[in-house]
């Protein structure tokens, strides 16, 4: 956890606290965190370590609104105690199925919600996990739009109080997002809630919650970077249409058979894969990408970061010219300009020549990435980061191979390479990068470690991801495409393409 989580947000310096001072906890989810998702990704948990504790340990000594916790403990469902009035239903150990937000609005918090304390911290949890996917219009009713990942109406009441409460009984809010499952963050600049800084820990574990502690006063300086995108409006995300499972119609569960499914529809554009290619586009007037605004669907791009030092970066490629069977490789050079030691992630991320109509490909991909040590103020290392060639071919299940073998392909045309901090940094003015030429098509159809053939062993989904197969398990709709993002940008399931005979459900669930 130390070495993971995510400084998203830091203004005036409001990270890390003073160790001893005073401070409040706020939301449901202060006393009752995430530490892990449901299925094959839940974890024994006994003994975790809860937030109180871990913020009032050795070392890091912070002093805790305890009336404020006390209460919350006795009004909350998951524990078993006083009114059990507002969070989500601790009955069942499926800790993903729990979509309850139910958070406990300002006007029945007691007293102590006022009390003095340097910084008012909010911990904003959501569950999520294996055979518990997230869904839309679910739990209770304390929901903004009916979406889960969403700040709901009595969240966003306790910030806005919290917010009139800056310069008088608190001095700062910080936001603990713990959820594996990125909550929209279009919350997180708007001046009516006065978030002064965003920590992103995902699911705690038994014991993550310690590190959390000592990042928040600066015991650990936080070196870790986003593994996924992070929006403002999940509206402009695609996958959003589609979140959560959508039940049969006329069908059942039981005796083996499951009668829901998920759609998908994004390809390969899921992610940055999506957002940097939809920018792209709109800045080169291709692919009828519309007039798609990147600033108002992204808050926080793939590989992000924030620490409590800054660095620089000075980078010298080593490798000269593209070899099919070489690498490409850099050497950079990062200096702690901060006044604190700390760590940094150098990013690799490279684009490759796309021809519309042909393999849908995202405008950047990350190619490599290496941590630096613990870097002292003033002082430097250099990394070397590298990216094999082959890396950079496209699986075609089309004609990757001029013998009709399906391959990786790697196209002829111009290949960039880009080192940064995030999957941005391809728009940065100034960014380190580096192009190369490939003058011929070069193709690859073994596995480079053991010569086996490669072979499309799903061949039947082709004829299903066509688009003009309407007949195969009740029809589907089609596949987002680079070459059409506003045609093509996906949709709900309809009525009718919900509907499936036995036969078919058995041929979609076991096939």
């Amino acid at each position: 956890m130390g070495e993971g989580a995510t400084l998203l947000k830091n203004e005036k310096g409001a990270l890390p606290l003073e160790k001893n001072s005073a401070v409040s906890l706020y939301s449901v989810s202060s006393v009752n965190l995430v530490h892990a998702g449901s299925g094959s990704s839940g974890t024994n948990t006994d003994g975790k370590v809860n937030l109180k504790a871990a913020l009032e340990k050795d070392g890091v000594n912070l002093k805790i609104n305890n009336d404020l916790w006390t209460w919350y403990i006795n009004n909350t469902r998951a524990n078993n105690g006083g009114n059990n009035s507002y969070g989500a239903d601790a009955a069942t150990g499926q800790v993903g199925k729990l979509y309850d937000i139910n958070e406990a609005p300002w006007n029945v918090l007691p007293d102590a919600k006022k009390n003095n304390a340097g910084a008012a911290i909010f911990v904003l949890s959501r569950n999520g996990g294996e055979n518990a996917d997230v869904k839309i219009n679910n739990g209770s009713g304390d929901y903004t739009n009916k979406n889960y990942l969403e700040l709901s109406p009595n969240e966003k009441d306790v910030l806005r109080n919290l917010k009139e409460l800056k310069g008088t009984a608190i001095d700062k809010i910080i936001v603990i997002m713990n959820t594996a499952n990125p909550v929209q963050c279009d919350f997180v600049d708007d001046e009516q809630y006065g978030v002064d800084a965003l920590l992103w820990c995902g699911d705690l574990g038994a014991n993550g919650a310690n590190a959390v502690a000592d990042i928040l006063v600066g015991n650990i300086n936080p070196s870790g970077k986003l593994s996924d995108t992070f929006w403002k409006n999940h509206n402009y995300n695609p996958v959003y249409a589609n979140w959560g499972p959508t039940t049969y119609t006329g069908t059942s569960a039981g005796s083996g058979n499951d009668n829901t499914y998920v759609v998908y529809q994004e390809g390969i554009y899921n992610g940055y894969r999506y957002a940097e290619t939809r920018y792209e586009d709109v800045v080169l007037g291709q692919g009828n990408a519309g007039n798609w605004k990147y600033q108002d669907a992204i808050s926080y791009p793939f590989g992000y970061g924030l620490s409590y030092t800054t660095f620089e970066k000075e980078v010298k490629f080593i490798t000269d010219k593209m070899d099919k069977d070489g690498t490409i490789e850099a050497d950079v050079t990062v200096t702690n300009t901060g006044n604190v030691a700390g760590k940094e992630v150098v990013q690799l991320y490279y684009s490759a020549p796309y021809t519309e109509g042909e393999i849908e490909k995202s405008h950047v991909n990350l190619g490599a990435f290496e941590k630096t040590d613990i870097i002292q103020p003033g002082m430097s290392q250099t990394v070397r980061i590298s990216m094999k060639v082959r890396d950079m071919a496209s699986y075609d299940y089309n004609d990757a191979n001029v013998n009709g073998i399906s391959g990786y392909e790697l196209d002829d045309g111009e290949y960039t390479v880009y080192i940064g901090g995030n999957s941005h940094v391809w728009a940065e003015e100034g960014a380190a990068k580096k192009t190369y030429e490939l003058e011929d098509e070069v193709y690859y159809d073994k596995d480079a470690k053991t010569g086996t053939v490669v072979e499309n062993r799903f061949d039947y989904m082709s004829e299903y991801f066509n688009a003009d197969s309407e007949e195969v398990f009740g029809g589907h709709s089609k596949l987002m495409s680079r070459a059409d993002f506003e045609g093509t940008f996906p949709q709900p399931p309809t009525a009718d393409e919900a509907v499936i005979s036995s036969a078919d459900q058995a041929k979609a669930t076991y096939s």
